[in-house]
């Protein structure tokens, strides 16, 4: 299995898997590269996760949807779409118990990176550009 990204919180490790293979996690003190649970993806192409408010966060690049899911059972306890320009691929997601915001990463394929900044619920609340071309 080739991971895409590591999320350590919350006592946590969680390893995103390759497109079409299941996540895994790993609780600390277990010998590094142990599987001990996997949880089912809930899209097809999850680009980021994010731990917060006691929920794992995961982004779908595909369908363009942010899930919140149950950390223990990985069972998806909501979801809200990311109203995304059509030209933009998400590459990340983050979570500010601060502001109680998800943030989410994207990529125009050139050189400009952007963060949409959601309210729990699924408002748009802003964004920004991270560099430019």
């Amino acid at each position: 299995m080739r991971s895409l990204g590591y999320l350590l919180a919350a006592g946590l490790l969680a390893a995103l898997a390759c497109t079409g293979e299941p996540s895994a996690s790993a609780q600390p003190g277990i010998e590094i590269g142990v599987i001990t649970d996997c949880l089912p993806s809930p899209g097809e192409t999850v680009t980021g996760l994010a731990f917060g408010g006691g929920w794992l966060w995961a982004v779908d690049s595909s369908t363009r949807t942010v899930f919140r899911m149950d950390p223990a059972t990985g069972e998806v306890d909501g979801s809200f779409p990311c109203s995304l320009p059509n030209s933009y691929r998400t590459t990340g997601l983050a979570y500010s118990s601060e502001n109680a915001m998800i943030l989410v990463g994207l990529w125009d394929y050139g050189y400009n990176g952007y963060v949409y900044q959601y309210s729990l619920s699924g408002e748009l609340i802003g964004s920004m550009s991270m560099c430019g071309g």
